[in-house]
């Protein structure tokens, strides 16, 4: 509370302070009373001061009025607001007495001829600024044509270069679509054994496994007839194929499973102790009709290793 009343208070005065009539009626005032400050200032007693200055400098009343008071405010209102235009003028005239020398010492200094030593020295400074720049510009010339050299030699280059580049790219662009492929089917393709059409076995060892499903897909697209007997076919064959993976891997124990197909999705049942158990593994798609069901495989090999 008392830092904010300290705050407040200095605000003010140094409002003031800055105050153009206040600072101007305190320079008037010190003006118009000098000899009270001197009276002030002197080695006189407090008593002796205080005497003098009733007794001689404000003698009555109207001293305190208008020596006090009415001279300094009248002085210090003149300074604010007649002061600034005899200043204005005074200032645009001494100005204008400025630029007029300013034009008759160039005029004369234009007109003066320069004398024998003065024009040898400008022609030595011409001549040697003009061996300066054709030094540059020589040196530059020299670099241009080295970089012309350089570039030249590096055109061939950069074609065999950026050949070399669109090569590699296609070639990791081939190599990643081969990975893709092999990353989502390995883990099912270990499983997969024998063809579920043929019954020929497959040798993993020279058969990447997206070569596998090309050909498995199109052997299931060849031998299947159109329309919904064709896709009767597919659901069938793929059902049989995934009782055969079933029986394998045993992914719920020794308790007989039926498979069976419906809305294209595979489907498990099984009887347990609350009943029958019925479970899906996924859809059967009959555009990618390989890929589909390895899927349904790896997600009943996933089961049987959780349980």
């Amino acid at each position: 509370m008392l830092d904010d009343l300290t705050t407040a208070i200095k605000a003010q005065l140094y409002e003031r302070a800055t105050s153009p009539l206040l600072g101007s009626f305190l320079i008037s005032w010190c003006i118009i009373n000098y000899e009270v400050l001197l009276i002030v200032f002197s080695s006189l007693s407090a008593p002796e001061k205080i005497t003098y200055i009733n007794m001689n400098l404000f003698a009555n009343k109207n001293d305190y009025l208008t020596m006090g008071f009415l001279f300094p405010l009248a002085t210090s209102l003149a300074l604010i607001l007649i002061y600034p235009y005899p200043a204005a003028w005074i200032y645009k005239i001494s100005r204008s007495h400025h630029k007029e020398l300013k034009k008759i010492k160039q005029a004369i200094e234009d007109e003066t001829p320069l004398t024998q030593k003065e024009g040898r020295e400008l022609r030595t400074i011409a001549i040697r600024q003009q061996a300066a720049a054709d030094v540059a510009i020589q040196k530059h010339l020299e670099e241009i044509k080295t970089l012309k050299v350089i570039i030249s030699q590096l055109e061939p280059n950069n074609v065999q270069l950026a050949d070399q580049i669109q090569t590699k790219e296609k070639e990791c662009l081939d190599i990643q679509r081969k990975l893709d492929a092999a990353q989502k089917d390995i883990k099912t393709l270990e499983e997969l054994v024998n063809n579920p059409n043929t019954g020929t076995s497959i040798d993993f060892n020279n058969l990447e496994p997206f070569e596998l499903i090309e050909r498995q897909e199109n052997q299931r697209k060849s031998s299947a007839p159109p329309g919904n007997m064709g896709r009767e076919y597919i659901f069938k064959t793929v059902t049989e194929a995934i009782e055969k993976y079933i029986q394998d891997i045993k992914p719920f124990g020794n308790v007989n499973c039926t498979v069976y197909i419906a809305n294209e999705k595979v489907y498990t049942s099984y009887p347990t102790t609350n009943g029958e158990l019925v479970q899906g593994w996924g859809s059967i798609d009959a555009e990618a009709v390989s890929t589909s069901t390895l899927t349904i495989m790896n997600n009943l090999r996933n089961h049987r290793e959780k349980s």
